[in-house]
């Protein structure tokens, strides 16, 4: 029953129905919470940060993000982490954290490319305004060396980089 909420939540969420997405997303999460679907509860979270964030509430979507990110790092997806880095590093984008999002957008594509597993073109363009932004807020050298340290970082070191203040 919570992947079929899930799955809901994510077609209500293409349809850009925020707040239905969010009340099947939330119901799924009780219900995976309940019978311990434990790979789940990471990626239901994650979805509720992308919905926050989609509703510009960037203190519920970066407590979403950094819950799921706490999460993966037992998982060790590269794939799963890769999208919680790109929806955190949006949301932290939106507030003027422009040398860390920068950081987590290299190292989210790092890590797709290490998985072969491109952006879905759905979300590109999204990724890549966010790289725009930091590209103009910060000055070329330093968005350069940002960008450079997120490259190198491992799943384990970029997951380490979000949750630091």
């Amino acid at each position: 029953m919570s992947r079929a909420l899930f799955g809901l939540a994510d077609v209500a969420r293409m349809r850009g129905d925020v707040a239905r997405a969010t009340a099947f997303s939330e119901e799924a999460l009780t219900q995976a919470l309940a019978i311990g679907l434990t790979w789940d509860i990471p990626i239901m979270i994650t979805l509720l940060g992308h919905l926050a964030r989609q509703q510009q509430n960037y203190a519920v979507a970066t407590a979403r993000y950094r819950e799921a990110l706490a999460l993966f790092r037992t998982f060790s997806s590269p794939l799963y982490t890769a999208g919680c880095l790109e929806g955190y590093a949006a949301t932290i984008c939106a507030e003027g954290h422009y040398a860390q999002a920068t950081r987590l957008c290299a190292a989210a594509a790092t890590l797709r490319e290490q998985a072969q597993t491109p952006l879905p073109p759905v979300e590109r363009e999204a990724f890549e305004q966010v790289v725009a932004t930091t590209k103009v807020a910060l000055d070329k050298p330093a968005f350069v060396r940002e960008w450079n340290t997120g490259t190198t970082l491992t799943q384990e070191e970029a997951i380490d980089d979000a949750l630091s203040d």
